[in-house]
């Protein structure tokens, strides 16, 4: 929930087959590293009520999940390699959503941030802009004085193409 009391959206991707079916109606999913708002988090510690959508942009099929979450730490039989924390859903309802307004896209490409099979994963960019260095956690500092510093915003580059030798 922000400030207001209003329940926050966040996009979650990964590999296919990021989203594990671990037993009937449960699901569980890893949580990357993010902006560092903890927003998916604060949701879940808030209420624990979770809405998921999983969208099928090829076929076009939309698939909406209703359940209670919890954080679960990243080990044991569902450790996600470079994952910060898991998502544990007890599902209470699943329903299939019109699908009709899904654009086709078939770029089939996964996005270049989701870690490797050892959890590693290039540094996003975004944490290098001046602007935000001081709202970093020490080790994102860290990680921002070992990549060249910091670089202002008319620099930033973007997302889609993140510099691969700064893995971490």
């Amino acid at each position: 929930m922000d400030q207001k009391g209003r329940p926050t959206v966040s996009y979650k991707g990964g590999h296919a087959g990021f989203v594990r079916v671990t037993e009937a109606a449960e699901l569980v999913f890893p949580i990357y590293d993010g902006n560092g708002m903890f927003l998916s988090l604060g949701n879940i510690a808030s209420t624990a009520q979770v809405g998921l959508l999983f969208i099928d942009f090829e076929s076009p099929r939309r698939l909406r999940v209703q359940g209670t979450a919890a954080v679960i730490p990243n080990e044991g039989p569902y450790h996600s390699p470079g994952a910060v924390h898991l998502v544990h859903i007890a599902v209470s309802q699943i329903f299939v959503n019109c699908g009709r307004y899904i654009h086709n896209l078939s770029l089939r490409r996964s996005s270049p941030h989701i870690p490797d099979e050892s959890g590693r994963q290039p540094f996003p960019a975004w944490k290098r802009i001046d602007a935000i260095a001081d709202a970093l956690s020490d080790r994102d500092k860290d990680k921002v004085a070992a990549a060249g510093g910091t670089i202002a915003l008319d620099s930033y580059p973007g997302e889609d193409s993140p510099n691969t030798e700064t893995i971490v």
